[in-house]
């Protein structure tokens, strides 16, 4: 929509000019219409209008546009995730955005309904995303940063109120249509005895690590065919039936990287050395005198205090000495951080500069062109020497000690999150969406070597372009790849033959832990798992919600693997005298075998919050019909809006009610 807008938003405005003062306060769009200007149909008998349905959808984006702070993060996102993020899924909110927004009429057709149920929002709420805490901003730019202003223009406050109350209604009105998925007084009873139910169980663990002394060293053959199965499957990408363990040996996504370090102990060090102490203390008794009641210790929490303790007395102000390490640490502070962003902000603007000119001279810009391209002599901008000198310049500005790091080697995503300092920074600036992305995540994400470069989304780095600030406790580090090597398979077996016989041996132990496992399980069948000379774990009673099994030394990984087969023994079960039920339990991502014994079950609910269960469990069987089901899906789409509000085309005809598309592998609506 973005792209759209950028190329086509000035020929929109123009065919709408009657609404210029509407497009200047909210985004504008395409028509995704095929109708053209005039007449878009009817609802109900009663014309659209396609400048109302426009006028609709500059609503629906203006709450893109509209930034409030998230209370949970701190961070602004859209109002349209806080309307439809159902409770903390920004993820669904942008998958129903760009369903809704593939088609122009649709939100039109929301809007209307909901206006005809009599749906509408609280005035409150749409008070509460322009309060002081919402701070509510306003997108001024998307490219190449999302830049954000104050909403300080009233005839824009209320009009961004409008598309915000609107919204409302619309989600009241899912909100009701939802009443209408039943959920049975049988379906509420066996979830909640399901989630009461508890058991005890018996285990026999066989560790098939145990098993690698009894393995000789694999065949040729069985070496080629562990290659030959998994060399383009990334490692950890686990199949139960095809791949449970994880096994794979294609070479990952790998980048080269030279970056900045500004230490922040060098920053402090040059705003202390930037006066005398004379002048410090000076400053610091000045800005004590006007601010020292933030230096009083924290009152006492009254419920520790004996019933006879006097009345709180008016504040007494502290001695500056006996507070003066964090009144200097308090005036120090907005200085250091402003000369840290001053220092990344003068090397990113070099290097930006630097690789513009010379992508300006390299048309179509050509990676190494640019990395051979010159700047004062013959130094090249793709060299580690470039960024000394760099380094050298900021240095001599700013009169603090900047280190230059040159990894020499390609490295994973995983293997740059494990290098000292870098690996832990996290992203300060840009879109608040990134804010908080490790600094591998971001780079992984954006380098355009892996990714489609061709969509021309923004913010998407290109091989020598210096990346956003990233920090942490210690340094803040500014970021370049130099070099990336997209995912692939091993070109030759031997490149990775040392993880394929270590793989194959552990395969072939796991199947000697499972082959004393069934053994344990049929001399259980005669005298119970209790009877094994090997240790038996006895566990105590557990329900599926715990994170322990208790009476068993588990990991907790571990033991919620086990959990679920555990439970699934007693499906079908009629009577407790069809106790105990035996299994086998494969963990191959654990590397062990369990033997399981099922030998006694019960449902506990206590009667004292029984009702309360009870309502908590029905709107957990609601949230999961949401989540699982094509609730959201089909109440959207498109067509099915249409029907549900009487609309015919221009040409007469009712849209097809077709269900919505097939969902993609990891939408958040799968459940």
């Amino acid at each position: 929509m973005y792209r759209y807008f950028d190329k086509h938003g000035k020929k929109t405005l123009a065919f709408f000019g009657a609404f210029l003062m509407v497009a200047f306060l909210l985004p504008t769009s395409g028509l995704h219409c095929s109708h053209g200007l005039g007449t878009h149909g009817a609802v109900a008998g009663k014309p659209v209008n396609a400048i109302d349905v426009e006028s609709a959808h500059y609503r629906l984006e203006s709450l893109q546009s509209l930034q409030v702070v998230n209370p949970q993060t701190g961070q602004h996102e859209p109002a349209w995730n806080r309307i439809f993020g159902f409770g903390g899924m920004p993820g669904m909110a942008g998958q129903l955005y760009q369903q809704i927004n593939a088609n122009t009429l649709t939100w039109f057709l929301l809007v209307s309904e909901a206006q005809q149920s009599g749906a509408a929002a609280s005035e409150p709420e749409v008070d509460s995303f322009f309060t002081s805490q919402a701070n509510p901003q306003v997108i001024t730019q998307r490219n190449p940063n999302l830049v954000l202003r104050p909403l300080t223009n009233e005839k824009m406050r209320e009009d961004y109120r409008q598309s915000v109350r609107l919204g409302l209604a619309v989600r009241d009105q899912f909100f009701r249509s939802l009443g209408r998925v039943k959920i049975s007084r049988p379906m509420i009873e066996q979830s909640l005895a399901e989630q009461a139910q508890q058991v005890k169980a018996r285990l026999a663990i066989f560790d098939a690590d145990e098993y690698l002394a009894q393995i000789g060293e694999p065949t040729e053959d069985e070496l080629k065919l562990q290659f030959e199965a998994f060399s383009s499957t990334p490692a950890g990408t686990i199949d139960p039936n095809k791949n449970p363990f994880g096994f794979g040996y294609r070479v990952p996504d790998r980048i080269k990287v030279q970056y900045f370090v500004i230490p922040a102990s060098e920053v402090e060090a040059a705003v202390v050395k930037s006066k005398d102490d004379f002048a410090w203390e000076e400053d610091a008794r000045v800005y004590f005198d006007k601010n020292w009641s933030q230096f009083l210790p924290p009152e006492p929490d009254p419920s520790t205090q004996p019933a006879s303790t006097q009345p709180a007395t008016a504040p007494v102000k502290p001695a500056f000495e006996s507070v003066s390490d964090k009144v200097y640490e308090a005036l120090r502070r907005p200085l250091i951080d402003a000369k840290r962003r001053t220092i990344a902000n003068l090397i990113t603007e070099r290097l930006n500069d630097d690789y513009t000119k010379a992508a300006e001279k390299n048309t179509p810009p050509a990676t190494q062109k640019i990395a051979d391209s010159t700047v004062a002599g013959d130094v090249k901008i793709g060299s580690y020497e470039y960024l000394l000198k760099v380094r050298d310049e900021v240095q001599r500005r700013q009169h603090v000690t900047v280190a230059v790091v040159n990894e020499g080697s390609l490295l994973s995503e995983i293997e740059l999150r494990g290098k000292p300092g870098i690996g832990l920074a996290i992203a300060t600036d840009g879109p608040p969406a990134e804010r908080g992305t490790f600094a591998a995540q971001y780079l992984f994400k954006n380098v355009k070597q892996f990714v489609n470069s061709a969509d021309g989304m923004p913010g998407r780095l290109d091989l020598l372009q210096p990346s956003r600030s990233f920090s942490d406790q210690a340094a803040t580090y500014i970021v370049r790849v130099v070099e990336a090597d997209p995912s692939h398979a091993p070109a030759l077996m031997n490149d990775v033959r040392d993880q394929l016989i270590k793989d194959v041996k552990r395969k072939n132990a796991f199947a000697k832990a499972v082959e004393a496992a069934e053994a344990a399980l049929a001399k259980a069948k005669e005298s119970g798992l209790a009877s094994l000379s090997q240790v038996v774990y006895t566990t105590d009673w557990f329900g599926q919600g715990n994170l322990r099994i208790p009476g068993a030394p588990l990991t907790d990984a571990y033991a919620d693997a086990l959990t679920e087969p555990i439970f699934d023994l007693q499906r079908g079960l009629k009577s407790e005298s069809e106790l105990p039920r035996r299994e086998i339990v494969k963990a191959q991502r654990f590397n062990k075998v369990a033997a399981v014994e099922l030998f006694a079950l019960k449902t506990f609910i206590n009667t004292d919050f029984e009702q309360m269960a009870f309502a908590q469990t029905e709107a957990m069987l609601r949230g999961e019909e949401l989540r699982s089901s094509n609730v959201l899906d089909n109440w959207f789409n498109a067509d099915n809006v249409a029907h549900r509000v009487g609309y015919t085309r221009a040409d007469g005809e009712t849209p097809s009610n077709n269900k919505a598309p097939p969902r993609s592998p990891g939408s958040p609506f799968m459940p």
